[in-house]
């Protein structure tokens, strides 16, 4: 087994708390609304011009799909637009996944909560 790799993942205050609750992480974005991986080329180009999808949003979708690993370690960050408060750590333990069903997020994987900090600090 490769070394883990280490993750940063900025999100809302709110999802921080629900990813250690429910023992996932995610990323969500409207418009993309299948398993990432069943875009072809053209689609993918047509949510970028339709404007659902950026490039960099496209490489956070792959790298959170593909290039994340059961292992792996991710800090989450809460906070201001130019703040990075570190919330938590945690391991990844599942693969990704997508589900329609059970709100935000859609995409995700499961992790297991290494340290919560009852307060974010600032990075």
């Amino acid at each position: 087994m490769d070394d883990p790799k280490f993750w940063g993942m900025k999100t809302f205050k709110s999802w921080a708390k629900d990813f250690v609750t429910n023992k996932i992480i995610g990323i969500d974005q409207t418009g993309v609304d299948d398993f990432i991986g069943n875009y072809s080329d053209d689609e993918i180009n047509d949510l970028i011009t339709d404007g659902y999808m950026s490039r960099s949003i496209l490489r956070n979708f792959k790298q959170f799909a593909y290039d994340m690993k059961i292992g792996d370690l991710v800090v989450i960050g809460v906070g201001q637009m130019t703040k990075f408060n570190i919330h938590s750590i945690v391991k990844v333990v599942g693969e990704y996944e997508h589900s329609e069903v059970g709100g935000y997020p859609r995409h995700y994987r499961k992790i297991e909560p290494i340290t919560i900090l009852p307060h974010p600090i600032l990075y």
